[in-house]
């Protein structure tokens, strides 16, 4: 009986620690709810959740959304052994000057899906040097081969204050924009690349949103914002769910930018198809 009691007891304690790793993590307020009614059950409740915790960070199961970003220990202990060389880097501004799409050797513009549209906006990244940025960038061009490919530039422009504006005079895909942001704020072994934000206007209704680096996610694959009308807003990556949240943000003014003249110019090529993802970063009804 006294062995019994120890063991309950045990489990009492294991799950009331557990509760509060549930409840400070990013996950929907149902699954919250879920694993608090799960590790009520005694002994077999906290050993469920913990299988549970280690099941629910593995790769999603779409194919092109494994293995895409910086957001869990298995991407970045694969994005750590890729090696960007000065070759790579070559490549891209060669591309960018010529307009080519060479990085893949196909006539890009014959594969974009026909209801591609382009998210506009641009990132600022606060803490970076200008080699680091462009290793950064050549880095992300790497990470898949796209199946709807669309060349895409960016412009490098140093601030006076030491930051550098990202200009994307084609826009972005919507898939990219805020992946390449969370992107550029969990790069691993290059910590002179960190606090990216952005700005993005959602293809389908026009809306502006102001996304940041979600503090109290480790993992870095959330971002948090506002849209310039006031709401609040959370970014699911990879997939780039948008919905509303509680979280106490304010949309963030854009600063003016300072054009450089002549600005060091690079070319990506990513993913137009629109079959998966929210390619139009449509708001879900859906609230946590």
């Amino acid at each position: 009986m006294d062995d019994l009691l120890i063991a309950l007891l045990a489990s009492g304690a294991m799950s009331a620690l557990l509760l509060i790793v549930v409840w400070r993590r990013s996950d929907p307020v149902k699954s919250k709810l879920a694993f608090s009614a799960l590790l009520l059950i005694p002994v077999f409740g906290p050993l469920g959740y913990i299988i549970i915790l280690g099941i629910s960070d593995a790769p999603p199961q779409d194919k092109r959304l494994q293995n895409l970003g910086g957001y869990g220990n298995y991407t970045q202990s694969a994005i750590s052994m890729r090696e960007v060389d000065e070759a790579s880097l070559a490549r891209l501004e060669k591309a960018a000057k010529a307009g080519s799409n060479e990085l893949v050797g196909v006539e890009n513009d014959n594969l974009i899906d026909p209801d591609f549209k382009p998210a506009q906006g641009w990132i600022l990244v606060t803490h970076t040097s200008m080699k680091a940025i462009e290793l950064a960038i050549a880095d992300y061009d790497r990470l898949y081969i796209p199946e709807r490919p669309g060349t895409f530039k960016i412009q490098l422009h140093p601030q006076s204050s030491g930051s550098t504006a990202l200009v994307l005079p084609d826009g972005l895909p919507a898939y990219d924009l805020p992946n390449l942001t969370a992107w550029l704020n969990n790069l691993p072994d290059q910590p002179e690349v960190s606090n990216a934000v952005a700005w993005i206007t959602a293809p389908a209704d026009g809306a502006r949103y102001y996304l940041e680096r979600d503090p109290g996610n480790s993992f870095g694959d959330t971002l948090i914002g506002a849209s310039s009308t006031g709401q609040p807003v959370r970014v699911y990556l990879p997939e780039t769910g948008l919905v509303q949240d509680c979280t106490e943000i304010a949309y963030r003014d854009e600063p003016d930018i300072e054009l450089a003249t002549n600005p060091t110019t690079l070319a990506v090529v990513l993913e137009t198809c629109t079959e998966f993802g929210n390619p139009e970063f449509e708001l879900s009804k859906a609230t946590l």
